[in-house]
């Protein structure tokens, strides 16, 4: 309730036509240089920076003249905005005013409540407006957005670097809306795509128009909401939409794509991962197969949540891969005395380039003595080594 009591103050404090007291001549801030002053005023911008006549920067345009005249002079203190818990009828006027004081700098927009409510589409549509008219020199936009199509019309955003899209927590978010944000961003680095979803069928995939994105980096793709099980489409599908051929690290927290759409993804971008990072439940051969595609780049591995059975098909994988990555971490259902055979093998055969390894699932058998004395050999040597249970570490 703070934040909406504070909201007509904080629209009259950003109209330039307010009136304040004037003591500029006993206040050192305003004697300063405007760089000076300017830094000052910067140095204390909270994080992250909301939307509250309480707080800098809007606060220094209500003290007096002199401290409005440098906060209106100095752009940077305008550049980052978050809404926070602003209300959304109040967030577009709110924005009319605050997005032109920061010149032509770069933004950074983190705007959660107000550029997709379906009950009151017109201001989200006036959100959306303002945005667009800045796209330009938007650097950074984290959006949470509402599971209607909002016929948002994305204009192009030519300096975006970093991306995250949310659905909301109730209703998720519908997965072309991120899509079409991902393909307007022709420099972006960082993309974080959570609680997306699709209940239409997709398009087949000869129908699916793939853009490339040459600078992408880093990809996050979350889970879907909760209750939407059932949706044909969810964000890891993402990837058969995008080549991403610099993609250093890639992460899947919800891996219901098949293998197939996996392994065409991989041959058509050829990325050179670093760290790969998936929730998986598939077939484990299948699985450890499509990652012979990966290329000796890979320094990190984290496969998590194989399924029961699943495990007996991967483990033989860890002995026969050709890469050297340095970190490795297996989750599984079950694990027994075959699978810790295996795992010694293969950590045995990678005591040179392995500097952790974690084996962890839900139900598994403690390793005989021999078994375990060869892993703590192998720990005394150097190699972080966590084989265990959720509760129990056994090494």
């Amino acid at each position: 309730m703070l934040a909406m009591a504070s909201e007509p103050d904080l629209l009259r404090d950003l109209d330039s036509e307010q009136q304040h007291a004037d003591n500029t001549t006993s206040d050192i801030i305003t004697r300063l240089p405007l760089e000076i002053s300017s830094d000052i005023f910067v140095q204390c911008l909270p994080h992250p920076v909301l939307l509250r006549a309480s707080q800098p920067p809007t606060l220094f345009l209500s003290l007096c003249r002199g401290w409005r005249a440098v906060a209106v002079a100095t752009p940077t203190l305008w550049t980052v905005i978050s809404d926070g818990d602003t209300s959304p009828h109040v967030l577009p006027d709110i924005l009319d005013r605050w997005l032109p004081r920061s010149g032509n700098l770069p933004l950074s927009l983190s705007i959660h409540r107000g550029a997709a409510e379906e009950k009151i589409s017109s201001h989200a549509g006036r959100v959306q407006t303002l945005i667009n008219a800045h796209a330009h020199r938007v650097r950074s936009l984290d959006l949470v957005l509402g599971s209607t199509p909002s016929g948002w019309s994305v204009p192009g955003f030519c300096a975006l670097t970093q991306l995250t899209v949310r659905g909301r927590l109730d209703s998720g978010c519908n997965v072309f809306e991120g899509l079409a944000l991902m393909s307007a961003a022709p420099n972006l680095e960082q993309c974080t795509l959570t609680r997306l979803f699709q209940y239409n069928i997709h398009p087949p995939v000869q129908d699916i128009h793939v853009t490339t994105l040459s600078s992408l980096r880093h990809l996050n793709l979350g889970r879907p909401p909760a209750g939407t099980q059932g949706a044909s489409f969810t964000t890891a599908r993402v990837l058969s939409y995008f080549t991403l051929p610099a993609l250093q690290t890639l992460a899947i927290s919800f891996f219901d794509i098949t293998i197939a759409d996996l392994r065409a993804f991989l041959l058509r971008s050829t990325p050179p991962l670093r760290s790969l990072h998936m929730e998986v439940l598939s077939d484990g051969q299948e699985l450890a197969e499509c990652l012979r595609l990966l290329t000796p780049a890979l320094e990190e591995l984290n496969i998590g949540s194989l399924a029961y059975g699943e495990a007996d098909a991967f483990v033989p994988f860890l002995e026969t891969f050709p890469l050297e990555f340095k970190d490795f971490t297996l989750q599984c259902q079950t694990l027994n005395s075959w699978h810790y055979e295996l795992v010694l093998e293969a950590l045995i055969l990678r005591r040179g380039c392995l500097r952790s390894f974690r084996l962890e699932a839900a139900v598994a058998e403690r390793p005989s003595e021999e078994i375990a004395e060869g892993m703590r050999q192998l720990a005394e040597e150097g190699m972080k080594i966590h084989v265990g249970t959720r509760e129990l570490k056994y090494i």
